[in-house]
């Protein structure tokens, strides 16, 4: 993080759930598919807020796989990063 070439952008759906946070992935316009490609890496902190509201940890876990599939659409030079409160996921 001491990169000072590297630009931080951040993007809170404090109280959102997992589908949230997915839609952020879906239904990019014209003007943001480039920007979203030239994206490098990207964590997503998701699922807390599915379980308290009654989602299983399995069903949460195949929600956020979702997640990814779409970031993996959309930032395709992505490196993703996943993780909860407890734990954190690296896919690609």
């Amino acid at each position: 993080m001491s990169d000072t070439n590297l630009r931080v952008k951040v993007k809170s759906n404090s109280g959102g759930s997992v589908e949230t946070i997915g839609n952020c992935f879906t239904d990019i316009n014209e003007s943001e598919n480039e920007y979203f490609k030239a994206i490098d890496g990207i964590v997503i902190h998701a699922g807390t807020n599915n379980v308290s509201d009654g989602d299983s940890p399995e069903t949460v876990i195949k929600k956020v796989e979702s997640i990814v599939t779409k970031v993996k659409t959309a930032c395709p030079n992505a490196k993703i990063m996943c993780s909860t409160e407890e734990s954190c996921v690296k896919f690609g």
